[in-house]
């Protein structure tokens, strides 16, 4: 049974403390009727603690994680792009897309330990 639960190199403290990060800004953002909501919120948050906490346990190299760390922040930018669309000539989910790239630095800050500074 012991086993069945052991979820290395992740830890199970690390992905509720992203569910519960990602369901406070989603929960928040789906209340004002955004399009980032709950699950986006969770699913961003805990995908990028995954991503790094692989990465960490793969490699005792801080550059290899430090390439990694740059890798999910383009690629969250490129996500947050989609979030983006023109409207009559104005761009609108600026701040959605800000939002999500929020929460892949939450996820990071958790994957590095940091859960105490992620919660604050």
């Amino acid at each position: 049974m012991q086993d069945l639960l052991d979820i290395t190199p992740f830890s199970w403290h690390g992905v509720l403390l992203c569910a519960a990060c990602g369901w406070l800004l989603g929960l928040e953002r789906q209340l004002r009727g955004k399009p980032v909501g709950i699950r986006t919120a969770i699913l961003v948050v805990l995908g990028t603690y995954m991503f790094m906490r692989l990465a960490i346990s793969l490699s005792d190299s801080s550059l290899d994680h430090s390439r990694v760390l740059g890798q999910i922040v383009t690629g969250v930018g490129f996500l947050g792009a989609g979030v983006m669309m023109a409207r009559d000539g104005q761009v609108q989910g600026v701040t959605s897309a800000a939002v999500v790239w929020l929460m892949a630095g939450l996820g990071l800050i958790i994957a590095f330990d940091y859960g105490r500074q992620a919660l604050f």
